[in-house]
C-alpha cells in the first residue's frame, strides 16, 4: 500500500473517530479528577535510548509525585530499570516474541497489563514509525494516550505529537511530556546501583591511562557486508597503536563482538571483557576505571555520558547525530563521521584521543 494510500485511510479513520476522541479528550483535561497512576509504554531497540528515557523520568516523577508509574520495556533491559526511583513498576515484555509473533500476540499481551494496573494516562514515548505500541493502547484502560503521531499511528491516540526529525531525541521525548504540563529541563540519567569492586577485580590497579572501548553494537550485524559500515573497522589496528602509546585498554562488548580479529593485541596492559560483563558491571567500569570511552554511536556511548566521562566515538555516514548523538555535548564528547569524500582512519582517533589527554 503506497504511503498516499495510508495517509487518506488515516484521515478516513480519524474523521470517524474524531467525535469519541474529542469528547474523551476535553473530558480528560477539563476534569480535575487527579492523576492516580501513569503507564509509560517505551518499546525501545537499544540501551542508549533507555538512557535518554531516564533523564526524563525525574521530570515525570516530579509533576505526578503521587502517581502510581508504570514502565513497559522489553525484557532484556529489567536490569537497567531496576531500582529506579521514578518508576513504581516495571512490565516486561519478551524480547523474542515482539519480533516472532507480530502484532496480534502483543495486542493479547494488553489483558497482562490491564490487571497490572489501571492508568489514567498511557503515554508512548517513543518517536518512531513504530504501529504495534499505538495500537497497542487502544486496547490499554485508560482515560487518555498520548503518542507520537505517524500516518495510520495517529488514530490510535487521543492526543498525539508530531515527530520532529531534526530535534535531539530526549528534546523529542519533552514534546510529548508538555502535554501533561511537564517543562523543559536537564537530564537526570539514572546509574544502575553500583555492583562491588570485587566483580571487576580482573582490571588491576594501574597509573596508565585508562581507555575502554567496544567494537560493536547491534547496528554492527545489521550493516555486515555493507559499504556504508556502521562501525569502525579498524578498532584492532587502534588498539594496537594505543598500548604502544602506553595506554591501558580495556575492551568490552557483546557476545557477537568475539567475532572482531583480535589476535594481534595480546598484551599485559588489554583487558578483555569482550562477552564477560552484566550492565552493572558496565556501568562500574565506565565510572570507576575510565579515564576515557571510545566506542561506535552505541549503548556505551550513553553509559558514558551518563556518567560523565568523555568519549570520542565513531558515526556511520548515514547516522543521524543531531538525533541520536551524546546529549549533552559541552565539548567533551568528540565525533567522528565519514563522508562521501573522506574516510576516518586510525589517526583521525589518536588525534583526539592526544588531544583529550594534554
Amino acid at each position: 500500500m503506497s504511503e498516499f494510500l495510508l495517509f487518506a485511510l488515516s484521515w478516513l479513520i480519524r474523521l470517524f473517530l474524531w467525535p469519541w476522541r474529542f469528547i474523551k479528550r476535553n473530558s480528560y483535561f477539563n476534569s480535575s479528577q487527579k492523576v492516580k497512576e501513569i503507564l509509560l509504554i517505551y518499546m525501545a531497540e537499544g540501551l542508549g535510548d533507555c538512557i535518554m528515557l531516564s533523564g526524563a523520568l525525574p521530570a515525570i516523577r516530579a509533576r505526578f509525585s503521587d502517581a502510581k508509574i508504570s514502565l513497559l520495556i522489553f525484557s532484556r533491559f529489567e536490569e537497567y530499570f531496576k531500582g529506579n526511583s521514578s518508576i513504581d513498576r516495571l512490565i516486561v515484555y519478551p524480547d523474542y516474541l515482539y519480533a516472532r509473533e507480530g502484532l496480534f500476540k502483543f495486542i493479547l499481551f494488553s489483558r497482562h497489563i490491564n490487571r497490572q494496573c489501571k492508568p489514567d494516562v498511557v503515554l508512548d514515548l517513543l518517536a518512531n514509525k513504530n504501529i504495534k505500541p499505538a495500537v497497542l493502547s487502544l486496547f490499554i484502560k485508560s482515560r487518555i494516550t498520548i503518542g507520537f503521531g505517524h500516518l495510520l499511528k495517529n488514530i490510535f491516540y487521543d492526543v498525539y505529537v508530531r515527530i520532529n526529525w531534526d530535534k535531539h531525541f530526549f528534546e523529542v521525548i519533552f514534546d510529548a511530556l508538555e502535554t501533561l504540563d511537564i517543562s523543559r529541563r536537564a537530564p537526570e540519567y539514572w546509574i544502575p546501583h553500583i555492583v562491588p569492586e570485587s566483580d571487576i577485580a580482573e582490571i588491576k590497579h594501574s597509573t596508565n591511562k585508562t581507555i575502554i572501548i567496544s567494537p560493536g553494537g547491534k547496528n554492527n550485524l545489521l550493516c555486515l557486508g555493507k559499504q556504508d559500515l556502521w562501525s569502525f573497522d579498524e578498532y584492532p589496528e587502534l588498539v594496537k597503536s594505543l598500548v604502544e602509546a602506553g595506554y591501558k585498554i580495556v575492551l568490552v562488548g557483546a557476545e557477537y563482538d568475539k567475532d572482531i580479529v583480535w589476535d594481534n593485541i595480546n598484551n599485559d596492559n588489554v583487558v578483555n571483557l569482550i562477552g564477560k560483563t552484566s550492565l552493572n558491571q558496565i556501568f562500574n567500569l565506565v565510572k570507576n576505571k575510565a579515564d576515557l570511552v571510545v566506542c561506535n554511536n552505541s549503548g556505551l556511548l550513553h553509559v558514558a555520558v551518563a556518567c560523565g566521562k568523555p568519549t570520542v566515538s565513531y558515526a556511520g555516514p548515514l547516522e543521524n547525530i543531531v538525533r541520536f548523538g551524546p546529549y549533552p555535548n559541552q565539548g567533551q564528547h568528540r565525533v567522528l563521521q565519514p563522508s562521501r569524500d573522506r574516510r576516518i582512519s586510525c589517526q583521525d582517533f589518536l588525534a583526539l584521543i592526544e588531544e583529550r589527554f594534554n
